[in-house]
C-alpha cells in the first residue's frame, strides 16, 4: 500500500479484496476505499474487520469486479488488482482502463499472467514504475510480485 503513495484525498479501489487486507490499510491513508468482492462470506468478514479497527471509510460491495457499474460520483485515483493465478480476464483489464486511474498497484503470483496483462497495461498508456518479487514461499516455485503502474504523462514540447 506504500508504494502508492497516498496523501489521504483519494478514492482506491481494491478490485479482489477478500476480507481487507488491503483495503483496510488503504482506508487508513486514503479518503475512502472500495472493496470488491464476489464472495459474500468475505464480504461479511471485510465488513466485520472494518468495524473492529475503527474503520468508517471502507465500502465492502458484493459483486464480481467486472460487473461494477459505478462508484458514485467518485473519482478512482487508484486500483489494487490482486487477481487470482489466471490473472485478469479480458473483462477485468478493460474495467480497470475504462476507470483510468492514475496508479494501478497489480499482486500477482503467477509472472507468466502477469507479463501478460503489464503489456496490456503499458499497451493502455501506462508505464512500470516498480515492481518488487517476494519469495514468500522459499525453495518452491512460487513467486510474488508487487508492481507499480502510473498514468503516461504526455510530453510537453
Amino acid at each position: 500500500i506504500k508504494s502508492l503513495g497516498l496523501t489521504g484525498g483519494e478514492t482506491v479501489l481494491d478490485s479482489y479484496a477478500g476480507s481487507g487486507f488491503f483495503t483496510l490499510p488503504a482506508a487508513r491513508q486514503a479518503k475512502k476505499v472500495f472493496g470488491i468482492e464476489v464472495n459474500k462470506a468475505a464480504v461479511s468478514d471485510g465488513m466485520y474487520n472494518a468495524q473492529k479497527n475503527n474503520i468508517k471509510n471502507a465500502i465492502f460491495i458484493n459483486s464480481p469486479f467486472e460487473e461494477m457499474d459505478s462508484f458514485g460520483p467518485d473519482r478512482i485515483d487508484a486500483v489494487i488488482l490482486d487477481p487470482p493465478r489466471d490473472g485478469l480476464t479480458a473483462a477485468a483489464l478493460k474495467k480497470v482502463m475504462e476507470i483510468s486511474p492514475e496508479k494501478i498497484l497489480y499482486v500477482s503470483c503467477n509472472p507468466s499472467t502477469l507479463a501478460r496483462d503489464l503489456r496490456s497495461f503499458i499497451d493502455g498508456g501506462y508505464e512500470l514504475s516498480v515492481i518488487e518479487p517476494l519469495d514468500l514461499f522459499p525453495h518452491t516455485f512460487h513467486i510474488e510480485s508487487i508492481t507499480l503502474l502510473t498514468k503516461k504523462r504526455a510530453a510537453i514540447n
